[in-house]
This record gives C-alpha cells, structure tokens and sequence, in this order.
C-alpha cells in the first residue's frame, strides 16, 4: 500500500472507545514504518486518553480526524450504529480503511458500503481472525480434501458484564449494537463457513 509521500504510513483510529483497540493500537505503536497521527471518538475522554499513549491528537469526530490528519489508512472501530458513517466518510475521501465486524446494524447499510467502496475503488477490509487461526489449519489439516458435511460450533465469548466493565454499555442496546451474540460473534462462524466449503 502505497503512503501519501515520504516518511511512514500515517494510520488513524476511529472509534476507539471500542474494546478492541488496543488489538489495533498495540501493533500499530510497535511497527516501524507506521505513525498513529490521530485517533477519535464520541466520547473526546476516552479519545484523549488513547491519543496521550499514541503521542498524537484526538478529535471527537473522524472528519475532523481525518481532514487535520489526512491518514494513509484507518481502522474504524466504534458503536456499530457510527459504523456505516464513519466507512462513508473515508470511502468519500478514498481512504482505505479496515473495519471491524459488524460495520453497520442491518445488511442492507453493510451492502450499501461494499457497493459504495467498490464503486470508489476503495480498499476495504473486515479482519475475520479466524481465517488466520489455527482452528482453520486444525480443520483442514485434520480432515484434508474431505467435503464439509456438518459443521457444529460452540464459542463462550464471556459475560455481558465485560461490556460495562470496558465502558462499552452500547453493546447492550439494540439500537446501537444492531444485534446480539449472532451478530457480533456469530459472524467469525459464518465467515468460517465461507472459507471451508466451496465455492
């Protein structure tokens, strides 16, 4: 991926009251080659907080973020609700830009954002880690060239509590979440499936 001119990759994060930045952050402040320049959120707190352990600004909103910063590539976490905005905003300004699952609350706003950055030529990616894990080489490797038949999964993704505890009480509203587990774990199986069988 090509930079906007000398120097590293300058990466912004929006959304990061989200409880998986620092899956994002974390990686992002330890390569060399890449410069958080700017980080935001709803809540300019929790956006202030993150960028003191960047070094970089925060802003409470992405245009904001993104017209003071104009990054090279962005990861948009955040509420599902803001998810879908937040896509269009950088698709708009041909920023390519990863988002985490679910990136909207309905299909239809999630088909309406691949339509638009396919349009755009926009890099978009979702990160369905599971295609990267060893669950998906256990199963292949377990069963090599045998046709998928049934396929049963069980994952324990811990108590809602953990949702408060991360500040993050927006997970337990369906106006902001959009779903429950299905939708933001469920997901990881589907994509699962996607993989395993064919075609």
């Amino acid at each position: 991926m090509q930079t906007r001119g000398e120097g590293p990759m300058r990466v912004a994060l929006v959304g990061v009251g989200h409880w998986h930045t620092p899956f994002y952050l974390d990686p992002c402040l330890a390569l060399p080659g890449v410069a958080v320049v700017g980080v935001s959120d709803p809540d300019p707190a929790r956006a202030a907080a993150v960028a003191a352990r960047a070094g970089c600004p925060s802003f409470a909103d992405p245009v904001a973020l993104c017209a003071q910063t104009r990054p090279d590539f962005a990861f948009v976490l955040g509420r599902h609700c803001d998810m879908a905005a937040s896509a269009r905003l950088l698709i708009a300004a041909r920023i390519p830009f990863a988002i985490e699952k679910p990136g909207g609350i309905s299909a239809a706003e999630v088909a309406d954002l691949a339509a638009r950055a396919a349009a755009a030529g926009c890099f978009v990616a979702v990160p369905f880690v599971f295609r990267d894990s060893a669950l998906l080489a256990t199963i292949r490797s377990t069963a090599p060239g045998e046709a998928l038949q049934v396929a049963s999964f069980k994952f324990i993704g811990g108590l809602v509590e953990r949702y408060r505890a991360e500040g993050c009480d927006w997970m337990l509203s369906h106006a902001t979440a959009g779903g429950g587990a299905l939708l933001n774990l469920g997901i990881h199986f589907l994509d699962l499936l996607r993989a395993l069988l064919p075609g």
